[in-house]
């Protein structure tokens, strides 16, 4: 009937109400976490189908993977014949934002309320939010933070509820826009919702009860992926990000306001104009004391802006408030207030537009369209710069993650390396190289990256440790068997030489090194 998709997995609805919950496990989750599950439930094991055929699928089933899956089945079914009740739809409050740390199960009944499962114990409660609903909830959906939950109700009303069923913050009227129930219903970000009718497009709702609209005429499928301060419009054509304009970058581009960073952006714009007025209107910033404020304001705008002429009128704004914002340090005197060579130590509104600057740029090269990983200022600070640094490496971008590792004074990425490695065997093969030269162009690579670490201190063992035998599955994969077995004899850590010896099916070198290593 429904399959509903959260960050930690999926849960289903069937149309005889039984109802199942489906974790996916990998090797970041804590133990304690699966051998505290539920006894009802049961553990899938995964396998990699890399390479799979019909010669072989007995072998690679066998090749686990660290990734599996929790299944706990749900007594919906029992519940729905005690008290006579049917299930509309299903969704899952993700353990993240959940006293028991554990998933919570919410399903709306078509007698306009609601029960939540408990996926620690399957206790089942009627939350009774008949009074507060007008029909029942066709379609939920959970607000990024968790705290709100969005219902689309039977009578064409969109309702925002919090979880706890205590309070009510929205009831919008569709049914002059549709009297068909919406495709998607998804939050963008955690104070707008986006609704999708198959023909109308897309509506925007905000807090307050304003929307806007956007038609989407020309594409038979749309899919709206909810992030943490957006959400993506996925199309047949193009991918588009939609967010809510912050209120703060609205004040500031309003007509006739009077916030100082608007104020300080037009005195900019005067500056930069050649008007003589942009001075004074500086000064008269500064003698209200908000200056500092206007500058930060003008700087946060521009991290939020995607069009790059856009960030940079914001960024000179900023820096033209610098300029009246400067002060030299007081006490020369003081060893703290000056650098190795006499100068005074930067500000704080220096520093943090600095930052701000190198924000921005990591965000327009990842944004570039031969990257394709455009993120808002948001996610990167979610995803953090090692982060960002695993992503481009799982994109195949090792060049990019190598240089902003080294722009933003990170520890080159192990990852990064070994992926540029395997890339130049791919590349020697298309050349016709031999085994000897492939193998060396790729060590070469990675001694490069295990210089650097050693001469920041790391030991050669730890430096080199996996990255070869990562190599030398690319290499097998692409069919250069020799090139494995050469870069395979460099590997100098067992649990990582052992299962790469076993894929390129070297069975008795698997051994001896397993005995070796005990």
């Amino acid at each position: 009937m429904e399959a509903h998709i959260f960050d930690g997995g999926l849960a289903v609805l069937s149309t005889t109400m039984n109802s199942a919950l489906v974790e996916i496990i990998d090797e970041h989750d804590d133990l304690s976490y699966v051998n505290e599950r539920h006894l009802a439930s049961r553990k899938i094991s995964g396998y990699e189908s890399e390479g799979m055929s019909e010669g072989n699928s007995s072998r690679d089933f066998n090749r686990h993977s660290p990734y599996f899956a929790i299944i706990t089945p749900l007594p919906t079914a029992s519940h729905a014949n005690i008290f006579q009740v049917s299930f509309c739809t299903i969704a899952v409050l993700s353990r993240l934002h959940t006293e028991s740390r554990r998933p919570e199960i919410f399903l709306s009944t078509k007698d306009a309320s609601v029960v939540i499962i408990d996926t620690v114990n399957l206790k089942i409660v009627d939350v009774d939010c008949r009074a507060q609903l007008s029909a029942p909830i066709i379609s939920m959906s959970f607000a990024p933070n968790g705290r709100f939950l969005g219902c689309y109700l039977k009578d064409g009303t969109l309702t925002v509820i919090s979880t706890a069923f205590d309070t009510k913050v929205l009831d919008f009227d569709t049914k002059d826009v549709s009297s068909s129930p919406p495709k998607e219903l998804k939050w963008c970000g955690e104070d707008s919702i986006v609704v999708y009718w198959k023909d109308l497009g897309v509506m925007m709702v905000g807090p307050f009860g304003d929307w806007i609209r956007f038609s989407y005429e020309n594409s038979s499928n749309l899919f709206i992926v909810p992030e943490v301060d957006c959400c993506r419009v996925f199309t047949d054509k193009c991918v588009e990000i939609l967010q809510r304009v912050h209120p703060d970058t609205a004040d500031l581009f309003c007509i006739g306001s009077i916030q100082p960073p608007s104020l300080l952006l037009d005195a900019s714009d005067a500056f930069e104009s050649g008007s003589s007025s942009a001075d004074e209107a500086a000064r008269a910033i500064t003698r209200t004391g908000l200056l500092n404020e206007a500058i930060g304001g003008c700087a946060k705008a521009a991290l939020r802006e995607f069009d790059i002429t856009k960030q940079k009128r914001l960024l000179r704004a900023a820096s033209y408030g610098m300029h009246f914002s400067f002060r030299a340090v007081d006490n020369y005197d003081d060893d703290n207030s000056k650098d190795d060579k006499g100068r005074g130590s930067p500000s704080a509104v220096a520093m943090a537009f600095v930052t701000v600057a190198k924000k921005l740029r990591v965000l327009n090269a990842l944004r570039d369209k031969t990257v394709g990983l455009p993120l808002t200022s948001s996610e990167y600070e979610g995803l953090s710069p090692s982060g960002i640094i695993a992503r481009l490496v799982a994109i195949q971008c090792p060049s990019l993650a190598t240089s902003l590792c080294d722009y933003l004074k990170l520890d080159r990425s192990i990852m990064a390396f070994a992926c540029a490695a395997r890339a130049s065997v791919v590349v020697a093969s298309s050349q016709n190289l031999s085994d000897s030269e492939t193998a060396d162009a790729a060590i070469s690579i990675l001694k490069e990256d295990t210089s650097d670490d050693i001469a920041t201190g790391g030991s050669s063992r730890s430096a080199t440790r996996g990255r070869y035998a990562t190599v030398a599955l690319a290499a097998f994969r692409a069919g250069r068997s020799g090139v494995a077995s050469r870069l395979l004899k460099l590997e100098t850590s067992p649990t990582d030489l052992v299962p790469a010896l076993i894929a390129i099916d070297n069975f008795s070198e698997a051994a001896k090194c397993s005995i070796q290593a005990r």
